[in-house]
């Protein structure tokens, strides 16, 4: 049989919800592996949490000094990181429904719950409270390492195919000059800081991932805060949650700059070359190791009659190499 794991419990219950509650947790035995701490007020229970680490709150919501959600939500205030399993005396859907909406595990009715099945949530809200911290671990891992290959990331988080909220990670302010905040109080910035002649390619690119494609990397344009002109590389990797619907996009951004002006200056020289020996006064050619032509200038076409550019002539260009 499987070791199961010590669970360290704060029951969060007035004196006469103890005595429903309580003889549940107890009745289990040593099999149950749990150690609960009483609190009998929202403030003693918040004092707890203070001090002591835990690993679930059972909390009721009729307490001395609180009554209500209310309860709820202060706890989840004090501990927002903690699995909290409501107990209620009263079958209400509607509350049951909010509770589970407002991040909490489970929601469970006095008289309808016995120890078998109290045992079993409390093991189930353990178990997979500690699945979504090591998926959360993973999502800090890939982050970094998503740092590591772009000079910043950025999510854009969709509702019905279209975007609802957006994160741009820190690397930001360094490629574009904007903070993160500045794209969270200005919806529309991202696209705004396009270059004017690539935001169709950057809306294109977008509207092939809110279809459900993985479009291939894009160079384009942007505009830094000072109005410096920017060249990025953005590659979008879609996501797709439970049901295979499309709830999110990670984009990596890349600043490209330094590489485009090599480039263009690469070209420029080239251009300057070529149109440098075309017209010079000389013949000139290049052949490569196979003694095969690669270029000759207009001046020595000329004198031969013959060009390059055509097969037959080049041909005969190579005739001439051995004369």
């Amino acid at each position: 049989m499987m070791e199961l794991d010590a669970i360290n419990i704060l029951l969060v219950a007035d004196p006469s919800e103890e005595a429903g509650w309580l003889p549940l947790l107890q009745s289990e035995g040593p099999a149950a592996h749990f150690q609960v701490r009483h609190a009998r007020s929202l403030t003693e229970g918040l004092a707890w949490l203070q001090k002591e680490a835990f690993d679930l709150v059972l909390a009721g919501l009729s307490l001395p000094d609180s009554h209500g959600f209310a309860t709820f939500e202060r706890l989840r205030a004090q501990a927002p990181r903690m699995p909290i399993i409501v107990l209620s005396g009263t079958d209400d859907e509607s509350q049951a429904i909010r509770a589970v909406r407002e991040g909490a595990q489970d929601y469970l009715v006095q008289g309808q719950v016995d120890a078998r099945a109290l045992s079993r949530a409390i093991r189930n809200a353990f178990e997979r409270h500690r699945a979504e911290q090591v998926l959360r671990e993973r999502e800090k891992h890939l982050k970094l390492l998503l740092d590591s290959i772009a000079d910043y990331h950025y999510t854009v988080q969709l509702s019905a195919g279209h975007p609802v909220q957006s994160a741009h990670g820190a690397g930001c302010t360094a490629v574009t000059g904007y903070a993160p905040e500045d794209y969270a109080a200005d919806p529309e910035l991202w696209l705004r800081m396009v270059h004017p002649d690539d935001r169709k390619a950057v809306l294109a690119q977008a509207d092939r991932v809110k279809a459900g494609e993985t479009p291939p990397p894009l160079d384009h344009r942007i505009l830094h805060k000072s109005g410096q002109v920017r060249w990025v590389r953005n590659t979008v990797v879609p996501y797709r949650d439970q049901r295979g619907q499309l709830a999110a996009y990670d984009g990596l951004v890349a600043d490209i700059t330094a590489r485009k002006l090599a480039e263009d200056k690469l070209v420029a020289s080239e251009a300057f070359y070529h149109s440098l020996v075309e017209n010079l006064p000389q013949n000139i050619f290049r052949k490569n190791v196979a003694e095969r032509f690669t270029f000759a200038n207009h001046r020595f076409c000329e004198m031969l009659g013959k060009s390059l550019r055509s097969e037959e002539h080049t041909s005969e260009l190579q005739s001439l190499a051995y004369l």
